[in-house]
């Protein structure tokens, strides 16, 4: 069945952990009792990957057939068969070039769902149309489409029930086509209930059975499968190593096997940091087209993209492109389900149906369930990402010297730099002011106009401001409407008459949004420091901005749209400065 020298190249790590794997289950097959001597020589020559023809593997299938007990010999059997027949690929390449068994899996296990616009019926005809080209036998066709459907919902008893209505089970070799298809589904059920021994001996069936048509593709399809039995049997390290094996003998990257193994690598390897190889299946993956894949595929594929690339690589674009793609393909299975569903109402007899109503409400459940992770996951993200962005602004602010409404200095230019400049006035004796000013009023312009109006005010005031003061002053939006002033080389009268020049501009000002015309005043309050020779200390910056925010305090309390100094707020209580 196998040239001699006919061995794919390998990577030296993997191939030194598939020969571990299978050494190890050599040596427990040449060791078990149970196993007779001429078994024991077809193991040895299947681990030396000799030459065997058919009537060999037959001897060693009915072997397996009869063992019905020691479950670990079955599954180191199946593996050192499994290991083979992968190893075979460059003669199977070579010699094997039918597809007719190929295409109709394909029709009846997965293709299907990659025409979602298609109802069962539509693809079932296709069906009936290949399987009318190859097989001798006479199909009960209806049963097999009832088989077929009701296997998709995982109504596991009555697929197998409908199985048996579908061919007489005697049959001479090579069996037909639709044997070996029936056989495929058993194998995927009994693996499905964890049946492991029944779906160890079936899927070694088919590959036989398969051998005779000499169909590649459609051994490949069935030792994905069979590969993943091993998974599910709780052997994973053999799993995952024949995946590999699988994976580095294909040449073709594009097919729809070469996908199917891996998903298979990407869906049962573990994510480990640093760059795990399950990102990096996900990567290739995500490179495949859509209709490689089934539905519920893509589905989980997208799903973990987008929780991938919203906690992971923090890429929000990524992320909302993947959990939309996951939430299509969530809707199509919800598509595929209502449509398979009315497919059997049309099919099935009443107390059948009942049957299926129950498994179908609980297929609902899932897809429901699914929904609701996704739809949680998504507003989690929503929310993660919506911190993020504010942490990240909010750090940017902190970073930046300039408001980035008005374009005036913020209070992080103040703390950073009027320290230095109030060292500098005092060493040249020169007088500095304090201005606070604020926007009268202000909370009911918002309420009135909304904050866009609220914005475009502080906007047009804090260029009105800056037209007013000289270049060398400094003008920084203090916090919310209110504005802090520094003026160097200015005296309190200075001060005084330049923001009561500002005042009066303001109020006589109109200020627009929209069709809007608005009116505001404005209130302010100084304090003012003049250096001599004998002082000593640093004068208190935090000091000065509250003396002005007193005296812009006594403005509010009485009658806004005024200013008040420092000065004039020390006569009025007699208060010392």
């Amino acid at each position: 069945m196998n040239d001699q020298n006919s061995l794919p190249p390998e990577p030296s790590e993997e191939k030194t952990g598939i020969q571990c794997l299978l050494s190890e289950a050599l040596l427990k097959t040449q060791a078990n009792e149970r196993v007779p001597d001429p078994i024991k020589h077809i193991l040895q020559n299947l681990c030396n990957n000799e030459q065997l023809d058919l009537s060999t593997f037959e001897q060693l299938q009915e072997f397996i057939e009869n063992e019905t007990t020691d479950l670990q010999l079955i599954y180191d059997i199946s593996y050192i068969q499994l290991v083979y027949y992968i190893r075979s690929f460059p003669y199977f390449i070579r010699k094997f070039h039918s597809r007719s068994v190929y295409d109709i899996m394909c029709l009846a296990m997965d293709q299907r769902f990659h025409y979602p616009d298609q109802n069962p019926t539509k693809i079932l005809n296709e069906l009936k149309k290949h399987l009318a080209k190859t097989d001798e036998a006479k199909i009960n066709f209806n049963n097999l489409s009832s088989a077929l459907i009701l296997a998709q919902i995982q109504a596991y008893d009555l697929t197998l029930i409908y199985l048996d209505k579908i061919i007489d089970p005697q049959h001479d070799n090579p069996k037909p086509v639709i044997q070996i298809l029936t056989d495929l589904i058993r194998a995927l059920i009994y693996r499905r209930r964890g049946e492991f021994l029944k779906a160890h001996k079936k899927f070694a069936e088919i590959c036989l059975d398969l051998s005779r048509f000499q169909d590649l593709e459609a051994i490949l399809y069935v030792l994905n499968d069979w590969t993943y039995l091993f998974n599910r049997a709780g052997e994973q390290q053999r799993s995952i190593s024949a995946f590999k094996l699988i994976r580095d003998s294909l040449d073709n990257t594009k097919s729809m096997n070469y996908a199917k193994t891996l998903y298979y690598l990407f869906y049962i390897t573990k994510y480990e940091r640093p760059k795990a190889e399950k990102i990096q299946y996900l990567e290739e993956l995500l490179q495949i087209p859509n209709t490689v894949l089934q539905n519920h595929e893509l589905l989980y594929v997208h799903f973990y993209a987008g929780n991938f690339y919203s906690t992971i690589q923090v890429n929000f674009a990524e992320s909302i492109k993947h959990f939309t793609e996951s939430n299509y393909f969530l809707m199509k299975s919800w598509e595929q389900l209502l449509q398979n569903n009315a497919f059997l109402h049309e099919h099935l007899p009443m107390d059948e149906l009942k049957v299926v109503s129950s498994i179908f409400e609980y297929r609902l459940k899932d897809l429901l369930n699914e929904n609701s992770l996704q739809i949680n996951q998504f507003v989690q993200y929503l929310e993660f990402a919506y911190n993020e962005q504010n942490k990240l602004y909010d750090k940017v602010q902190e970073l930046s010297l300039t408001d980035s409404l008005t374009g005036l200095r913020n209070r992080r230019y103040l703390l950073n730099n009027i320290p230095h400049l109030l060292f500098l006035a005092k060493r040249h004796k020169n007088p500095i002011s304090f201005i606070m000013l604020d926007i009268d009023d202000f909370k009911k312009a918002n309420d009135i106009y909304g904050h866009l109006a609220g914005d475009k005010i502080l906007h047009d005031l804090s260029e009105l401001i800056q037209t007013m003061f000289r270049k060398s002053d400094i003008i920084i939006r203090y916090g919310g409407e209110e504005f802090l002033l520094v003026l160097f080389d200015a005296h309190t009268e200075d001060s005084l008459r330049l923001t009561e020049k500002l005042r009066e501009a303001v109020e006589t000002n109109t200020f627009t949004f929209q069709d809007y015309q608005i009116h505001i005043t404005i209130s302010g309050g100084i304090s003012s420091h003049i250096f001599d020779d004998k002082e000593t200390e640093e004068i208190n910056l935090e000091d000065m901005i509250s003396l002005a925010d007193h005296a812009l305090y006594y403005s509010k309390k009485h009658g806004k749209n005024s200013i008040t100094t420092c000065e004039q707020l020390a006569n009025k209580f007699q208060m010392p400065l």
